[in-house]
């Protein structure tokens, strides 16, 4: 079937151009309408540039028009005569024309608790988070609704969800919870994700809050393989030593750099010299500084176990001083007796107005005072040797020891120390 239009007739001309013409001022108008819309509802226009009248007369015209509504809403929210009722009435439109937008809903909940209307603004928030789950604005806004509605249970899980997405959020969140649960470690630990970041932050804001315990053991639960490359808990780490808490440092250290538990670790690490150590990583490792007089370096050569041994070359340079190059921290049992133990080797080690002058020292941090001292390490050239020396440990022992070679001259002036000496297989054991 075929139709025609017969447009002989007048009044069919008539009616037809009437018809095109309807339809372009139609268009017009919506055009119009959509470019007024459009340049209202840019959120690329500051809410203070806008006129609300104007936006309210173009709001009366095109009723429908949800992002109209909401722009209308966050308008009155701006207001310094703002009315609830008026902005809760524009944003539930606006979620009532656009159901599956998230956003207005958020908007809506945040008019009902501006008014007080906590129970229905949690209610607009579920239903944000049915539409989007995973947006962590939902959880962060529905947290704080809880919290304020007294429901800190309910409020926890959801801040762990907010502030899992975004970590700049979380110190503010355990400084509220903090607060609001009475200083209870386990709430904040509650509302904070397992990511070894957000962990890390947990444990600083427990150490500014003074529970050193509580923040070593947050720390020591961090994946040891993510903390060896990150410079923040390498940060940690080293406030532990910097405000002496020598023996909590050192397990932390250890459930770090150690694959084996922590209770099987040797009080001198790396003794043999046969590991590696890790970047950032070296509180209680060996720490070889340079020096005019000698040169520290792990000979891969030569070595009494194992395929290294620890390598002292000396320069010759005048009044050979040594206080620390070669050294590492220890933690031990104070009054425990112990055995310190060493091998040595030597090869053409000459020098020294007083030949017997050089030693393997400990060192108390705390009292700054040498506690163990081991026999003087002789000139010439010997194969390995064994070094011991028996001791008790000071009382001062948790609070800090440091292991190193020593060599202080005894006048201002003496032969230089030339030659090379090996170090091999540290060990100290209790007794």
């Amino acid at each position: 079937m075929t139709l025609q239009l017969n447009l002989k007739n007048i009044a069919i001309r008539f009616i037809f151009l009437a018809a095109i013409v309807g339809f372009c001022v139609w268009l017009v108008f919506v055009i119009i309408g959509h470019f007024i819309t459009s340049t209202l509802v840019d959120e690329r226009v500051g809410m203070d540039k806008l006129d609300k009248n104007a936006l309210e007369a173009t709001l009366n015209r095109y009723p429908n028009s949800p992002r109209l509504n909401a722009r209308m809403a966050q308008a009155e929210m701006l207001s310094f005569d703002r009315n609830t009722t008026k902005i809760i009435t524009y944003a539930q439109r606006a979620a009532n024309l656009s159901p599956f937008n998230y956003e207005y809903r958020l908007l809506l909940a945040s008019a009902q608790e501006m008014k007080g209307e906590r129970a229905a603004a949690e209610q607009s928030l579920r239903k944000a988070i049915e539409l989007a789950p995973n947006n962590p604005d939902t959880h962060w806004q529905l947290a704080n609704v809880l919290l304020r509605q007294g429901k800190l249970a309910e409020a926890l899980p959801e801040f762990k969800r907010a502030t899992a997405a975004n970590l700049t959020n979380l110190p503010a969140t355990l400084d509220l919870i903090w607060r609001v649960s009475g200083g209870r470690v386990e709430i904040v630990d509650a509302a904070t994700s397992d990511d070894p970041a957000a962990r890390l932050i947990l444990t600083r804001f427990l150490i500014k809050q003074k529970r050193v315990s509580e923040a070593a053991t947050i720390f020591s639960s961090i994946d040891k393989k993510t903390l060896r490359n990150d410079s923040e808990a390498a940060d940690v780490l080293k406030w532990f030593v910097e405000t002496r808490q020598w023996t909590l440092a050192r397990q932390l250290w250890l459930s770090i750099v150690s694959d084996a538990p922590t209770e099987q670790a040797p009080l001198i690490w790396n003794g043999s010299f046969e590991d590696d150590s890790y970047k950032d990583f070296t509180q209680f490792d060996w720490n070889l500084a340079r020096s005019d007089f000698a040169r520290f370096s792990v000979d891969t050569s030569l070595a009494r176990s194992g395929s290294h041994s620890l390598r002292v070359d000396f320069s010759g340079k005048d009044t050979t001083r040594l206080n620390g190059e070669l050294k590492q921290a220890l933690v031990l049992k104070p009054g425990a007796k112990y055995r310190l133990e060493f091998y040595l080797k030597s090869e053409k080690f000459t020098g020294f107005s007083t030949p017997y002058d050089m030693h393997i020292v400990l060192e108390s941090l705390a009292a700054n005072k040498e506690v163990v001292i081991s026999e003087a390490i002789k000139a010439g050239t010997s194969d390995w040797k064994r070094i011991s020396i028996d001791f008790v440990a000071p009382e001062m022992s948790a609070e800090g020891l440091v292991l190193k070679l020593r060599r202080v001259p005894e006048f201002s002036y003496d032969e230089p120390a030339r030659g090379t000496i090996w170090f091999d297989d540290f060990s100290i054991k209790p007794l």
